[in-house]
């Protein structure tokens, strides 16, 4: 099973280059003069890592000075083994595979502790499709270097492309290995692989925090799934979550409120279900929005403002989520907001927004006692 190109990008992550003195290192002479040792010579060889960008991905090469001087640091000291990582590149970028393979794998015999052979090791493993392998790599590497698990694990990222990997994955989660946390909080949730990331998500919470829950939460309803995210809300919290699932709070917005904080207007939590509302005079904008989930009927929105003359200030729109929003009808908060829902949308936005188009002034003013329900 192969699931993805060989990422040379995560190598970049590892390697970048030395503050040092190129010049020294354009001269074999100055080295020894200077009195470098083979360690030192291998980690000033690393500059002279060269990254092409191509259509197929980052392609790494090794300049000649470089090549060098990782060949001298190895003759000089047969423990640099930093120095084979140049010269595995070098191989690999000449397409010998075999002499590669050869010197990754002497280079790992020597130091198993070291970052760049690791990395290309990992590399390796991921884009052969070897999950096993990858997992024991990373295994070591987070052991060894913990503040670098969330790079490590940039490798599932491609590994999540491929539905057959999802078991293997969640097997190895289960097991607690280090690099569990660091997998949820470094893995990216881009809008086409989202959802796999949720159905991992949903067959265990191995390493999964509140931060990490919440993340993928908002993930899920900024790419449109928004029965997926209500979903998902529910089984963390099958205790606090309403039927219509309203939150008076900003937590796990966009379950609760996600909020806008602007130059010319925010919305602020204060203290837990308060909220400040703040907006320049002559503006008009959204300040808030969250999920609801509605079964056919009808509802009510209502809030205590201070002072009670911003309500006429502050208007409320409920809209099927997924739709056109241009030119949605909006209610003074101030007549007390409702609506009747109809069956053909289950899944809705419900909007706070503020206009100031008679104010000279700015508005300022404090938001509580929300309450989203179904009346009669």
């Amino acid at each position: 099973m192969r699931w993805f190109r060989p990422a040379i990008c995560i190598l970049i992550i590892f390697v970048s280059p030395l503050v040092l003195i190129q010049g020294m290192a354009n001269s074999r002479t100055i080295l020894v003069s200077a009195g470098l040792n083979g360690f030192w010579q291998a980690d000033i060889s690393r500059a002279f890592l060269q990254v092409q960008d191509s259509e197929a991905g980052l392609n790494l090469s090794v300049a000649p000075q470089g090549l060098d001087l990782a060949r001298d640091a190895y003759a000089t000291e047969p423990l640099a083994s930093d120095a084979l990582f140049l010269v595995a590149v070098d191989f690999r970028s000449k397409g010998d595979t075999a002499a590669f393979e050869r010197v990754l794998n002497a280079g790992i015999a020597i130091d198993k502790r070291s970052r760049y052979l690791g990395a290309l090791e990992l590399e390796t493993l991921a884009g052969s499709g070897d999950l096993e392998g990858t997992f024991a790599v990373i295994d070591r590497l987070s052991m060894v270097h913990p503040r670098l698990i969330s790079e490590f694990v940039q490798v599932f990222a491609a590994a999540m492309q491929d539905d057959d990997s999802i078991p293997l994955i969640r097997d190895a989660l289960n097991s607690e290995p280090r690099w569990a946390e660091g997998f949820w909080r470094g893995l990216p949730l881009r809008q086409a692989g989202v959802l796999r990331v949720y159905d991992l998500r949903i067959q265990t919470d191995s390493g999964t925090t509140t931060e990490t829950d919440s993340r993928l939460l908002s993930a899920l309803a900024s790419a449109g799934h928004f029965t997926e995210a209500l979903e998902f809300w529910t089984s963390l919290y099958p205790d606090q979550s309403s039927d219509t699932a309203f939150l008076a709070t900003s937590q796990f917005e966009p379950i609760g409120w996600r909020t806008i904080s602007q130059g010319d207007r925010a919305f602020t939590v204060s203290t837990g279900s308060n909220f400040s509302v703040y907006a320049e005079g002559g503006k008009a904008g959204e300040l808030a929005r969250q999920l609801v989930r509605l079964s056919p009927g009808r509802y009510s929105f209502s809030a205590n403002v201070t002072p009670t003359a911003a309500s006429e200030n502050l208007r409320v729109s409920l809209i099927c989520a997924g739709q056109s929003e241009d030119g949605i009808p909006m209610q003074f908060l101030s007549d007390g907001p409702n609506w009747t829902v109809e069956s053909s949308c289950a899944v809705h936005w419900l909007i706070l927004s503020v206009e100031t188009w008679d104010l000279r002034v700015p508005l300022e003013a404090t938001v509580s006692e929300m309450d989203f329900s179904a009346s009669s």
